[in-house]
């Protein structure tokens, strides 16, 4: 989890244009005391000003600020509360680039692995689902415990069982997969 303080509030608005509705961070000119050498500002302001923020690596968008890398999101969640986030920015519908602000929740590494997708790893297609000999059980974790929910005679079945637990163990965290 990526606890590192962010720059100031009012340093990052001066510089990056947020809009809440398309989740778009712009960064805007920046002023020459940003940069050493005495091309630098003229340069970066040509290249970059009125540009998207950052690049994408590993399925978020990152921004690098002095040389220090930065979710988009945690610095989204600065410029719109004024406050470092205590935990990790969650993208509700799991888009990690996605940085709409109604899209975006805090969360405990706890209620972000609970929101996740179904694993790569799934054989049946459904999360909560897994083979079984001939029958297809449900299964949950719950904090840290793996609980059994049941066998049933179809993937679907043992999904909505599934579905059904996480619904009341996850509440707004809750993801079918």
């Amino acid at each position: 989890m990526d606890t590192r303080p962010l720059p100031d509030r009012a340093w990052l608005v001066a510089r990056l244009s947020y809009n809440p509705e398309s989740g778009a961070l712009i960064w805007l000119n920046r002023p020459l005391s940003d940069f050493p050498g005495p091309t630098g500002h003229r340069n970066w302001n040509r290249l970059y000003a009125g540009k998207p923020a950052g690049y994408i690596c590993n399925g978020y968008r990152w921004i690098k600020i002095s040389n220090v890398k930065y979710q988009a999101s945690r610095i989204i969640w600065k410029i719109m509360t004024g406050e470092d986030p205590i935990f990790l920015v969650d993208h509700k519908n799991n888009i990690a680039t996605e940085n709409r602000w109604d899209n975006l929740r805090p969360a405990t590494s706890e209620n972000n692995n609970r929101n996740r997708l179904k694993p790569s790893t799934n054989t049946t297609g459904y999360k909560g689902a897994s083979v079984f000999g001939h029958r297809f059980r449900a299964t949950i974790c719950v904090g840290g415990q793996r609980k059994h929910l049941g066998l049933f005679d179809t993937a679907i079945e043992a999904h909505a069982v599934y579905c059904a637990a996480a619904r009341e163990h996850f509440g707004e965290f809750w993801n079918a997969g």
